[in-house]
Parts: structure tokens; sequence; C-alpha cells
């Protein structure tokens, strides 16, 4: 055996232990109904098992100088720009998403470069040994609470002027809200993960809202009035400090940040789309926040740098051309219209093939609603994914005929059938997007950029 592929293998066995902490792998959970007090015991009990954990390892996380990113859209984007800016400051910045495309690597980033394979066994053979005697005491994780305490002691292996972390979902009960913080950042609140965060509008922002600290200041690109008033409340009675983002887009294409300590005008931002505007706008905010509170420079020059041309892996990502392929992660109403309004601007006369996909759950109807305008073909598909069921693609394909009863409407039992059935019906002006899901876009990304090259080329770059 090579010396990749015993790396290779070990990386796969570690990987595997983890994937065994799912104790539901055929994601029977999604057709258990819950009452909201069931919902709100399992949120506490997530808590204190994290609690629990991070204390019995020593709490090695108050060691770490921290930003938390949570919102209903754009946490990714926002959370790679973040750490991206950070980085080009000189700031050691590591960072972690939640979730990822193909590789769990890239949950944990230094400085934009992914944990090598081998590294990544090494760090979960630790972790394991830490759990084993943490277990020997009674204790318990699940497998998102077993990805944050991983992540967290890396982060103080790593020692990083900055860690930057997305939440999983909603925020004052994440298993991440156990990481000390110098600022919150809320992207935005919309409708989504309604069963768990919802049902009202008011009630995601509550729960978006929880990841506020005490005198910590936050900042946040929400504008829904609703929205804005739970989260200035929360504010308050946190007594955090609140900064709500103020930017606009000037007549030539330059985008002028008033920031809360400085004025960044006209910034020449390539970005690959109109809605990564609001992301750039909020990142550049947050550390403009950062840079005034702990004495480093940020000015037009970095930003410029650190941004053009910006692109995050999975989001209005560009696969080929001719017949150009396009994989966009989004998988909610608010993600989907903001695809479809980029898509619109970008290619107002061409014919779209969308291919999608989504996990039990999801709002079906209002995502294909959303997409319906621009669509002239749709493709269901499902994404196959350990521990989360997909919708299955005829019941897609049965919402899509009820939904937008004009449309024509192709099935295909998984995306690299559903690829080869667009592929082979497209001319070479035509659109296809892969959308619906991060984990179906994940699976797309696989026909272009193997598993097995992404790793090997991070042992290789150790």
């Amino acid at each position: 055996m090579s010396s990749f592929a015993s790396t290779l293998a070990d990386f796969r066995a570690q990987e595997q232990w983890l994937l065994s902490l799912i104790r539901d792998p055929e994601g029977l959970r999604f057709n258990a109904p819950r009452s909201a007090a069931e919902y709100r015991q399992r949120d506490y009990e997530r808590i204190e098992r994290m609690a629990a954990f991070m204390a019995f390892i020593g709490n090695p996380q108050r060691h770490l100088r921290a930003v938390q990113v949570a919102g209903t859209s754009g946490k990714g984007s926002v959370t790679t720009m973040i750490a991206t800016l950070l980085t080009a400051c000189g700031q050691r910045t590591a960072d972690h998403i939640s979730p990822y495309l193909q590789v769990c690597n890239e949950k944990l980033r230094l400085d934009g470069q992914m944990i090598a394979p081998s590294e990544f066994a090494d760090l979960v053979r630790e972790f394991r040994r830490l759990y084993g005697a943490w277990g020997k005491a009674g204790g318990d994780l699940h497998y998102g609470e077993a990805w944050v305490a991983l992540t967290l002691l890396w982060f103080v292996h790593k020692n990083p002027d900055w860690a930057v972390m997305e939440t999983g979902r909603g925020g004052r009960f994440d298993p991440t809200i156990v990481m000390p913080i110098e600022l919150a950042v809320i992207t935005n609140v919309d409708f989504d993960h309604v069963t768990t965060l919802g049902p009202e509008l008011t009630d995601i922002a509550w729960h978006k809202a929880g990841i506020i600290r005490p005198n910590t200041p936050v900042i946040t690109a929400a504008t829904h009035p609703d929205v804005l008033t739970v989260i200035r409340r929360e504010a308050e009675q946190k007594n955090a400090p609140l900064f709500e983002l103020n930017f606009n887009t000037n007549s030539d294409g330059t985008l002028t940040i008033d920031a809360p300590y400085n004025l960044y005008s006209n910034l020449a931002l390539d970005l690959s789309e109109g809605f990564q505007v609001v992301n750039a706008a909020l990142a550049v905010a947050a550390v403009d926040v950062l840079a005034h509170d702990f004495d480093f420079t940020l000015d037009n020059a970095t930003i410029e740098h650190a941004l053009s041309g910006c692109v995050v892996p999975g989001r209005l990502e560009t696969m080929q051309a001719s017949p150009t392929v396009i994989i966009d992660g989004a998988h909610n109403p608010h993600k989907m219209r903001a695809l479809a309004e980029s898509l619109r601007a970008r290619y107002p006369d061409r014919r779209i093939t969308t291919i999608v996909g989504m996990i039990a759950r999801k709002e079906a109807d209002g995502m294909i609603e959303a997409i319906r305008p621009i669509t002239d073909r749709f493709i269901a598909t499902q994404p196959h994914v350990f521990g989360k069921p997909g919708q299955p693609h005829e019941f897609l394909a049965e919402r899509i005929r009820t939904v937008a009863p004009e449309s024509t409407v192709a099935t295909a039992p998984g995306v690299q059938a559903a690829l080869d059935l667009a592929l082979q019906n497209a001319q070479p002006n035509d659109i296809i997007v892969v959308t619906g899901s991060i984990y179906l876009v994940g699976a797309a990304r696989e026909r272009w950029f193997p598993t097995a090259e992404l790793l090997q080329n991070l042992e290789a770059n150790r």
C-alpha cells in the first residue's frame, strides 16, 4: 500500500468513527413529530452535554479570541470573508463552516488552508481519547456536538489570533454557544428550519439573537422590522453594543460601506454575484469593529485584495462552460430567491434547466416558487446523505407539477444521473443549475473536483 493510500485509509477510518456518533442513520427522527416543549428540552440537553464535556477537558476554548456568525442565509460566505479579511490584515485566522460540501476537511481551515488528512486523523484520535475518558464517567455527545468540540480542540492547538465559527442551526442552543466571543455577527433572518426554530419569524430571530453575549458587540445585516426589534431587545438586555449594516452600491458599481468606525468609500470588488455584496459589506463592517477594538489596520487596499473575485465553493460556482453548469447550495426560499435574481440578471435570455433536490422537511413549495420564474425545465432528484433522508425525487416532481404546472419536469434518482440527463439534452448556450441542498451540490461538484484528488493535494501541501 502506498504512503498516501495508507494515510487515506486512516483518514477514512477516523471519519467513519465520527459518523458512528449519528444515532439515527436512517433519519427516522425527521418523521417523528415533536412538541415545542420536546424540542426545547432537546435544546437544553444539547447545551448541557456540550458544557459538561468542555468542562471535563478544562474549557480550553476560553483561551480563544473568536467571532460567531449566525443567520438564515450567507453564514458560510460571511464566515469565509471575515476569515479572509483577517488573514489579509496579518491576523493568523482559523475558521469553521457547517456543513461541508465534499470533504470534512473544509470545516477546519487555517488562513484558508484546509486541514490535511493525516492531521485530521491524528486530531480525531486525540478527541477519541478524551471522549473515551469522559464516556467512562457517563458522558455522551451527539455527532454535531462532537464536531464542535473537535473543532474547538483544533482551534486551541493552532492558537490563532482569531477563530471564526459558523453556527449550525439557530444560535441560542447551537453547540457553538459554549465558545466565548469578541463579536457576534447575524447575517439575516428568514424562514428556515421552521419546525425546530419557528413557527413565527420572531421565534427564529430569537434563536439567532441568542449568540449575543453580555457587553459584547454585535453587528447585523437584518432589515426586517420585526427581526430588528428582537435583535435590538436582546442587545439591550445584555448591554451589548449593536451595529446595523449601512452600505450602498454606487452608480459605477463600486461599494461604499459606512462601517461602525470607518468609512470605506468606492471599493472596487469584483464579487461573483449581487447577493455577495451584502455578505461582503457585513464582513468588512465586522472586521472594522475588530480592527478598532484590537488595534490592527483595515484599509481599502486590503479589502479589495482580499475580497475581489471572492468565490465561495458551492455558492453560485461555475463548473464548466458550453453548456454552463452552475452549482448553488440554496436550501431555503430566501436563498432560492437570491439565486433566481442573480441568474436573471446574469443570463436574461438563456434557457435554464434547474436540477433540484432537497432534504426532508425542507419547504419545497416555497423554493420551487422562487426558482420557477427563471426555469425552463426542471429535473427532480434527491440528495443521499447519511442520517438525513432526501425528499424522494418522484415526490418532488409532483410538487413541481403542482406549484409550476406550466413547467417541463423530468426525474433522476441521483445528481450524477440528473447531470447526465441535463447535459445530453443541452445546447451549448444553455445554463444548467444544480441547487436545493448543500449536500446535493457537494455531490455534483465531485464530477469536476474528485474527492480523492482534493485529499491528496491537501496532504501534499501539508
